[in-house]
């Protein structure tokens, strides 16, 4: 009766079904019980299968797997899967049904394990066996559950042996603390889907609004490994957050029931900068960064391993302006804390004389939960047990509305208590800004709390003078006090020392152009004039630890955009007490820039202002000669460029610094819309006896010529010779190397442009095809320079060998513009490609089938249909050299023992002339190929197989090699004929 009933349920079954159920996520407590579900048992799971139907679930039933799409990937399977969630439980569900094997597998009927983490953290395990999908309905497919235990056992760990139990303090039972205590835990083997070693899971949960706590503690079988500690956070109810941490360890090989203890969560910091002044005013960060303890854990973070301590670190400033800024950061670190926490081991301080600036910072570590979380840190600045009392204010006189109009007078401010990081000590400061211009100075004033000491701080007074444009200068004088006697002592009157003393310089700067005309600054900054000297005279201050210098400097330079100018820097210089000073002179060259710098620097007094003579210095850039050039300037783009060329302004006076030598500077941009620019005056330099010509930015050709003698700059710099220089390899179907805008003239750029060598006054465009051995059709267009000599008309060499056949063909043209060629001439391809075109007897076609195929061995395989059957996809316009016929060609060789057939089809750059149709084959019958060649527009259908039938078979002794030797004497023919 059973087997009645069983033929008539088949006899309805549909193709393409597997038997399908599905069981419930038993949790790592249970995992005994999934194996006694119907769907653990092959023979209940298809009985249900065939008596529920189609569809699955935890009785069973048939599912129809037509709705996937993929049929190489159509599976019937039988699947454990395993889950840990976010929450620390760990599920195991069976699943029988169809299955698609992800695209990413490589063998779709292998069974296998797949593991992943989905966006919210959860672990997910899926190991399946796969069966192939019955084709008719005459069959149903089960894959046995034994195929996937035997996947499991070659995956997992054996002998795996862990406590197993879970605990929670909400249940008031004890099972937290029974479970937490490892002597009481259940022991148990793993079964075969959960031997990938032993978990621990803790977790706490935090109601956000009445505060209650509950954690609970898991131990089990894993089916997971972690590398290390993992935390989550999870909502555990309603306003419940809650974080869950896990690990797992081996569980065998000694290390049996080795999930004992709790899990050590990864350490937590706060991690959060703020800063402020001492007017307490806030600059950047976050507040609650000074007192977190006070302000919950809003910027609690994990640290990495790499850095599991806490530290805080507070940073003071004392800047320029006399302000002191605080700063204080929370964050991870991997440094330890010191055996004690003291300034000595904890602190740093550091100060710059010549800025007038001093920082501290001291830095505290710790490794606990958020334990960076106070400002202890304060207690390493503090030098008091009682609260220091400082006055405290800040006024700027350019602005009248701004805080305290009293701040610079005696007792100015209001007394604050000083805070423990700011107890060393009271401060003043004060900033007076002079203008040559201004009536009058203005002034800045700060009072507050120090967190320097005596040793720490920089006072005093600072002065610095700056040289605006147009000669104006600029005082700026600093002033710094500081005071450690007690309360209140910072309340001495802040006042404007005046001008400092130490010695005296003459401080300008100047600028003009190779004309002797002004551009900025003074010209008297160029002299040595008495009256100049005291008119540019100014203090200097001597820093700490410095000798004060009077410097002088002077800079020609010569741009790349043809410009000249020279410039002169005096002033105040500061260089170690050992140090006498020096006079130097260096030279710079990069692409288009030439440069000369020469500095000297001399000691002086208050009344011997030291740097008063510059002509020793102007010596060193003076030709002792009189000199006059031609002058012009035209920048990049402008319309007067060959005027200035050609001519410009006669007689023009050198001044002294620029009068080695008259100059031409000529700058071109490859682009047309920028144009030219052309410079033409008196120089410094005089390195360029014969015009030199560099690339800039692959933009701009800059070309420069210098010469001795009055006017000798009249004519303009000739052009070298220079050619397009490269080269491209390629065939019809995207295989090449080289530059592939040597072919193409409409996409060749200056970065193809090379100087040619002397002697080389011919570019030559050469195009060259080959019909290879192999049976395609290669091309190379090649641009480079030559020798008067190869300046010819336009000539072919051709070559038919049967098996192989050349045709390379020459234009050439002239560089040399001073005899009437031009720059770059190998930039057109109608000439060469003129060379290609049929004759007037011969066939011309415009468009060919053109496809390529190959079985050779990790090589690009290309289309099977260009072998036999071409399409219309395959047709291919051709270009204006290769319009002598269509072709089809099929080769056959063994490669490692290995047999492979390649064909190609394309446009010919060979007439029939040049063709030899055939087959030929090589030397011991390793290779062989045959050729077809026709004269229509995509005549070329022949079937590369038929090749052999259809065309005449030659015998040939000659090896691929011989193709190669016949290049290279070929290639040493061209070389004795252009370059001899």
């Amino acid at each position: 009766m059973r087997t009645a009933v069983l033929f008539s349920a088949l006899s309805v079954i549909e193709a393409d079904s597997c038997v399908s159920c599905r069981t419930l996520g038993f949790n790592f407590t249970e995992w005994e019980d999934l194996t006694a579900t119907d769907c653990w048992d092959d023979e209940k799971a298809l009985e249900n299968a065939i008596n529920g139907g189609i569809g699955g679930g935890p009785a069973g039933g048939l599912e129809s797997c037509q709705s996937i799409d993929s049929v190489d990937r159509k599976r019937c399977t039988t699947e454990i899967r395993s889950r840990w969630a976010i929450d620390g439980t760990q599920t195991a569900t069976l699943i029988r049904g169809c299955k698609r094997i992800p695209q990413d597998l490589d063998d779709a009927s292998k069974d296998g394990c797949v593991n992943e983490v989905d966006t919210s953290g959860t672990h997910i395990r899926t190991c399946y066996a796969v069966e192939a999908v019955p084709e008719d309905g005459t069959d149903i497919k089960e894959v046995p559950i034994q195929k996937v235990l035997d996947l499991l056992e070659e995956e997992s760990l054996k002998g795996v042996k862990c406590h197993v139990c879970e605990g929670y303090t909400a249940n008031e039972d004890g099972s937290y603390e029974e479970c937490l205590n490892d002597n009481e835990a259940s022991e148990g083997e793993c079964p075969p889907w959960a031997s990938q070693g032993c978990f621990r899971v803790n977790n706490h949960a935090l109601h956000e609004i009445n505060g209650n706590e509950k954690s609970s503690v898991m131990r089990g079988c894993s089916a997971f490994t972690l590398e290390k500690t993992s935390c989550n956070e999870y909502i555990e109810g309603l306003l419940e957050l809650g974080e869950s941490c896990k690990d797992t360890c081996p569980g065998n090989n000694g290390q049996e029931f080795c999930n004992v203890g709790e899990v050590v969560p990864l350490n937590k910091c706060f991690v959060c900068d703020y800063e402020w002044d001492s007017l307490g005013t806030v600059r950047n960060g976050d507040v609650r960064c000074r007192y977190p303890a006070t302000a919950g854990a809003f910027e609690l973070q994990e640290c990495p391993d790499s850095a599991p301590s806490c530290a805080t670190e507070m940073k003071v400033f004392w800047n320029r302006d006399g302000n002191q800024v605080n700063t204080i950061s929370r964050f991870c670190t991997g440094d330890k804390a010191p055996p004690e926490e003291t300034p000595e081991l904890n602190c740093e301080s550091s100060k710059d004389l010549d800025s007038q600036e001093s920082s501290k910072s001291c830095k505290t570590t710790c490794y606990e939960l958020g334990c960076n979380d106070k400002n202890d840190i304060y207690k390493l600045f503090s030098v008091r047990n009682e609260t220091l009392k400082c006055n405290s204010c800040y006024y700027d006189e350019s602005r009248p509305d701004s805080d305290d109009a009293s701040c610079a007078s005696e007792n100015g401010g209001e007394q604050t208590n000083c805070e423990d990081f700011e107890d060393s000590g009271c401060f003043s400061s004060g900033n007076w800004l002079t203008k040559d211009n201004v009536d009058g100075t203005t002034g800045e004033f700060f009072r507050g709390c120090s967190s320097f000491n005596f040793n720490e701080a920089v006072t005093g007074c600072h002065e610095e003078a700056i040289v605006t444009g147009g000669g104006n200068r600029q005082l700026n004088t600093y002033c710094r006090d500081h005071c450690e006697s007690g309360d209140g002592c910072n309340k001495e009157p802040i006042v404007n020392p005046g001008i400092l003393g130490g010695i005296k310089c003459v401080t300008c700067t100047g600028v003009m152009n190779n004309k002797g005309e002004m551009l900025t600054g003074s010209d008297k900054c160029f002299s040595s004039d008495p009256a100049d000297v005291e008119r540019f005279s100014q203090n200097c201050d001597t820093p700490e630890g410095m000798t004060s210098f009077c410097g002088n400097d002077l800079e020609a330079e010569w741009f790349y955009t043809g410009q000249q100018i020279f410039l002169v820097g005096r002033g105040c210089r500061y260089v170690p007490e050992d140090s006498n000073g020096s006079t130097r002179c260096e030279n710079y060259n990069l692409i288009g820039y030439e440069l000369k710098h020469c500095s000297e620097v001399k000691r002086g007094t208050t009344e011997n202002i030291a740097n008063s003579d510059l002509s020793l210095l102007l010596g060193n850039f003076e030709a002792n000669q009189e000199l006059s050039c031609y002058h012009c300037g035209e920048d990049l783009g402008s319309d007067n460029v060959e005027a200035c060329e050609n001519g410009g302004e006669a007689d023009t006076k050198c001044p002294a610094w620029a009068s080695t030598s008259c100059s031409d500077s000529r700058i071109s941009s490859f682009s047309a819309e920028s144009g030219a620019g052309y410079h033409k005056g008196c120089s410094t330099f005089d390195k360029f006896d014969e015009p030199a010509c560099d690339i800039a930015n692959e933009d701009y050709e800059i070309c420069r010529k210098t010469c001795k003698g009055n006017n000798c700059n009249e004519k303009p710099i000739p052009p070298p010779p220079q050619c397009h220089v490269c080269t491209y390899d390629f065939d019809d179907f995207g295989h090449s190397y080289g530059n592939p805008t040597c072919f193409d003239e409409t996409t060749l750029t200056s970065a193809t442009i090379q100087t040619c060598a002397e002697g080389e006054s011919v570019c030559v465009t050469e195009l060259q095809s080959e019909w290879r051995y192999g049976g395609q059709q290669r091309h190379q267009m090649r641009r480079y320079c030559a020798s008067e000599a190869a300046l010819v008309e336009p000539y072919c060499l051709e070559h038919n060998g049967g098996q192989e056949s050349y045709k390379d063909c020459y234009t050439t043209c002239s560089n040399d513009v001073e005899n009437g060629g031009s720059i770059a001439c190998n930039n057109d391809n109608t000439e060469v490609y003129s060379l290609f075109k049929p004759q007037d007897d011969e066939p011309t076609v415009t468009s060919c089938k053109s496809c390529f195929y190959s079985e050779i061995p990790n090589g690009e395989d290309g289309v099977i249909r260009c072998k036999n059957n071409p399409t219309a996809d395959d047709k291919a316009s051709c270009l204006p050299f290769q319009q002598a016929g269509c072709y089809v060609s099929s080769a056959w060789g063994t490669l490692n023992g290995q047999e492979y057939q390649e064909a190609f089809r394309g446009c010919s750059a060979f007439p029939e002339s040049l063709v030899e149709e055939g087959c030929y084959e090589s030397s011991g019958q390793e290779q062989k190929v045959c050729k077809s060649w026709c004269g229509k527009n995509q005549c070329n259908l022949e079937e590369a197989d038929q090749l052999t039938s259809t065309t005449t078979t030659t015998t040939t002794t000659t090896t691929t090699t011989s193709g190669a030797l016949l290049n290279v004497l070929y290639s040493s023919f061209l070389v004795i004929l252009l370059f001899v």
